[in-house]
């Protein structure tokens, strides 16, 4: 059981990063598969962009790159959720299948669903702030239109049942 400990303490680091680069890469792939633009990851703490950011992504079209419509920049910027939904699933699921195979692996799948689960519920979270430029939430809801209040159900919803799924393999991996 130790060792379920030592391996999440030395994990936390570089797990933090991979999903920093994770979130920046589901904008960046987005604009670059749909449109065609060209993008930078920046992956570690800093203020470019005039605020504090712990990762940022810069975009830049080219010569061949197409425009996207609000739809197209709405997905943009939604991208890192899907994707933190899709990886918070396969790793909790993951985690599950593998505890009793190999119980280190199952340990670092929880821990990579643990990291897409708050990079998803920060993101989520982000609907509730009152300054809507600094969220991708926001940017979402400015490009779709969805109802604020709708997505505010939505986004406590989604992440309750995120906090559950993650809670199954988590209790199975730590029970005494």
């Amino acid at each position: 059981m130790a060792v379920h400990w030592i391996v999440l303490l030395a994990a936390i680091i570089p797990f933090w990063l991979l999903q920093n680069i994770i979130h920046e890469l589901a904008h960046g792939l987005a604009l670059r598969l749909g449109w065609g633009w060209k993008f930078s990851i920046y992956p570690f703490p800093s203020t470019k962009l005039g605020r504090f950011t712990f990762a940022h992504v810069i975009y830049e079209p080219t010569a061949t790159s197409g425009m996207p419509t609000s739809q197209g920049w709405g997905l943009v910027s939604i991208m890192p959720r899907i994707v933190n939904g899709v990886f918070l699933m396969a790793a909790a699921t993951l985690a599950a299948v593998l505890r009793t195979v190999s119980p280190v692996a199952a340990v670092l799948c929880a821990l990579f669903a643990a990291c897409n689960l708050v990079d998803f519920s920060v993101g989520m979270a982000g609907i509730f702030r009152k300054d809507p430029n600094q969220s991708d939430i926001w940017r979402f809801q400015a490009y779709i239109g969805v109802d604020v209040y709708k997505l505010r159900w939505l986004a406590v919803i989604s992440i309750l049942l995120g906090w559950v799924f993650l809670a199954i393999p988590t209790y199975l991996l730590f029970k005494v």
